[in-house]
């Protein structure tokens, strides 16, 4: 039987979907099957490299560092567990707290008490995803760092395999279980709850739990990353030039644990929560367009999408990670060829697919109706082209992204070029780069809200944002490989590996970064798009039912504009307190390290207290997240409660589009002087211009400045304009009338009447 809210169901010779209902949950099923399983094999092979001295060796100082090798790893791992202990107990107290609050917000509006325990519940679920995930994600990423130490040895491709094996292990995790979760928590809710539109609208909350915690992950996360390793780096400035490699160093193995969680936890929630904030948006639209609601095919088409982006990026994962075993690829350009083609061909593929499931699993045309009245005819090829310009869309950023910070391109050389002439022409260099690579990606995404919008309305903007979320597990496969490479890097440095070893895993970092900078110009841009949906959606569901018989935003409106100001200077608000929490967790952290260098002298011991060192930084960094996480949760709720509902509509497109030109901006200016100083020490300048030489201390003083931008408040700040527009869509039903513009200056104006 049809459920409440749906309309007539659309049959294959009413020109409705050629896919019948009863396929859907197996095809989910099985892609998401498929992709379980393709995470289990990539982290059983690991799971059987052991990290021991090859048994045909007999060098015994090569045994020697094979067994330092794996003390450190112990040491690592036991700091891994010492960070998610912490960040668990901080995580959970939140959510729970969230939870809570949710449900009290929810309960006294329109939505009722009853729904708001489901309200309340979905959320938490999303949450609780959300961190299982992380959780998980951290150990398969940690557990490959020792075992591509030890592969390195043996050869470059060796190393490589073992490296991009273990990202895409930690790549697919999120994408895959998320959307499996988030397809069971709507079959669940369909239990309990008779009208669909309604448990479309409690679905929502499952997306803003994964948005939370992902706020949590990036902000604590990015002042966890930078206080450690500005922390490691300052020790040899203030005490005995210990250098930041040195095993002495309290502070290396907190280093080694800030690489993954800036890569893979900050970075793996917060794509996680832009796929399922999108997949949530797009499937309440869906149900509000009768032809769509009436079949169950139609109506899950946005997870459809994700699902099919699922199996297009499982093969080229396999393209990558057996094709370059098979090769054995022992030349650096040929394994950047392979981060390169899993990029494109991922699109490629994506694209043929894509056009399967719009043509198979849509009516063959639909009508949709706007709030004012007026109709738009679409029909399922529109929904396949806003779909495709998702997709390139994120291929042309990738593209731009790595011509501004691969060093094989002239802007990272001419950045290094600039460092002859001191610290002060590189820093301007590298600004100037990071502006001038906004331009074609924030015109990119302005054409694709357009030709989507133009396609399917609001749906196509979704559908957009889908499109390029769809083969999130690539970027995120690459974001997981620059976190094992650079951990491995640090590892074999520690252990005093043999120099060929070290040099075959700093190539591997070095493309790594690349890759890295790619994906954060991709979650940037993909938070950009999915936070215009989540606005598109607000403001229909914040108007709906006015008066107005439409959407009323009126930037003339001094309402709309006092909120568009407040939302552009939002970021940089944010951006202060991130980079002051990172000041105060920096801090914090190196007060430790003296303490330990200092008894370590006293006691003559060789080992210092790493765990400690990440339990006063895992700390200090949490409790300093705590206040640009406040602020971005009261923004919305403040400015919707005290200044109305005009004033919100326009505090979000001025926050999302100053985020994303920060966030963009930051991230290619930090890779590309992380880049050139890397240039700079392979001695691609001359000898006389390598390492330890002016042109490099003028090239450190800029990575220096630029890790904090492209780690910390750049990421940070468009995730968390992301969950204001999330938080805003959830809680529009208590965002109506502003306090001082709708009541008391409106009483003001009228008193003598």
């Amino acid at each position: 039987p049809l459920r409440k809210g749906t309309a007539e169901r659309q049959t294959p010779e009413m020109g409705g979907p050629l896919v019948h209902e009863s396929w859907v949950s197996p095809i989910v099923g099985v892609c998401c099957m498929s992709g379980g399983a393709f995470v289990l094999l990539q982290r059983s092979r690991i799971g059987r490299l052991q990290v021991e001295a090859p048994v045909e060796s007999t060098n015994l100082l090569e045994a020697a560092d094979y067994a330092n090798l794996a003390k450190l790893m112990d040491h690592f791992l036991q700091g891994v567990k010492s960070f998610v202990k912490g960040w668990l107990q901080r995580t959970f107290l939140h959510v729970a707290l969230m939870t809570l609050a949710i449900f009290a917000c929810m309960g006294p509006t329109q939505v009722g008490w009853r729904y708001s325990i489901f309200f309340a519940l979905a959320f938490l679920w999303g949450a609780l995803t959300s961190t299982a995930l992380g959780r998980v994600n951290m150990d398969f990423a940690t557990s490959a760092s020792g075992p591509t130490v030890a592969t390195s040895a043996k050869g470059l491709g060796q190393g490589f395999t073992t490296a991009i094996r273990g990202g895409a292990a930690v790549g697919f995790i999120p994408h895959v279980l998320g959307l499996a979760n988030l397809y069971l928590c709507f079959l669940v809710l369909g239990l309990v709850i008779e009208d669909r539109r309604q448990s479309m609208q409690i679905l929502v909350a499952y997306g803003l739990g994964c948005s939370w915690v992902a706020l949590l992950s990036r902000v604590g996360g990015g002042i966890f990353t930078q206080a450690v390793d500005i922390g490691a780096d300052l020790v040899g400035k203030l005490r005995d030039n210990i250098a930041d490699d040195d095993p002495k160093n309290p502070s290396v193995i907190a280093d080694l644990v800030g690489d993954n969680v800036g890569c893979v936890l900050g970075m793996g929630s917060d794509l996680l929560a832009s796929v399922l904030e999108s997949t949530c948006v797009a499937l309440v639209i869906s149900s509000n367009i009768p032809m769509l609601a009436g079949n169950w095919v139609s109506s899950m088409y946005p997870l459809l999408v994700s699902v099919g982006g699922i199996m297009a990026s499982i093969l080229v994962s396999c393209f990558a990670t057996e094709r370059a075993q098979q090769n054995n690829r022992s030349d650096l350009e040929d394994i950047e060829v392979v981060l390169k083609n899993q990029v494109s061909l991922s699109a490629y593929l994506a694209t043929i697919i894509q056009l399967a499931v719009a043509i198979v699993c849509m009516p063959w045309n639909f009508e949709i109706q706007f709030l004012n009245g007026d109709k738009l005819q679409v029909q399922n090829w529109h929904c396949f082209i806003a779909v495709a310009m998702g997709i390139w869309t994120s291929r042309a950023v990738a593209a731009v992204a790595e011509h501004y910070t691969s060093q094989a391109n002239h802007p990272v050389k001419d950045v290094a070029e600039a460092c002859d002439t001191g610290a002060a022409h590189t820093v301007l260099s590298g600004l100037a780069l990071g502006y001038k690579s906004n331009v074609f990606p924030t015109v990119a995404i302005a054409l694709c809200v357009y030709v989507g919008y133009n396609m399917c309305g609001l749906l196509g903007i979704s559908l957009s944002a889908l499109g390029i979320l769809c083969t999130v597990s690539i970027p995120m496969s690459n974001m997981g490989y620059d976190a094992i490479s650079a951990s491995a890097g640090g590892l074999s440095a520690l252990a005093k590996m043999d120099r060929t070893t070290q040099n075959r895993i700093r190539d591997l970092d070095a493309l790594g970064n690349t890759a890295a900078c790619v994906t954060k110009a991709f979650a940037h841009c993909s938070a950009a798009l999915v936070s215009i949906a989540l606005y598109g959606a607000f403001l229909v569901r914040i108007f709906e039912g006015s008066k107005s018989h439409g959407i009323a935003v009126n930037i003339l409106d001094p309402r709309t504009l006092f909120g568009l100001l407040l939302g552009a200077v939002l970021p940089y608000w944010l951006s202060a307190m991130t980079m002051k929490g990172v000041g105060a967790a920096t801090l914090a952290t190196v007060k430790e390290v003296q303490n330990q260098i200092r008894y370590i002298e006293i006691a003559n011991k060789d080992i210092p207290n790493y765990c400690k060192c990440v339990t006063v930084a895992t700390s200090s960094s949490l409790s300093a997240m705590l206040a640009p996480c406040i602020a971005v949760l009261l923004a919305p709720i403040l400015c919707g409660t005290l200044l109305g509902r005009e004033a919100l509509a326009g505090l979000l497109p001025g926050a999302i589009v100053v985020a994303l030109q920060l966030g963009l901006s930051g991230s290619n200016t930090g890779g590309a002087w992380n880049n050139a100083k890397r240039y700079i020490e392979a001695g691609n300048l001359g000898a006389k211009r390598a390492k330890g030489s002016k042109e490099h201390s003028a090239a450190v003083v800029s990575d220096k400045i630029g890790d904090p931008m492209k780690n910390a408040y750049g990421p940070a700040t468009i995730s968390a304009v992301k969950f204001i527009a999330m938080i805003s869509f959830v809680l529009a039903p208590i965002l109506d009338r502003g306090l001082v513009f709708d009541q008391l200056l409106y009483a003001w104006a009228n008193r003598d009447s």
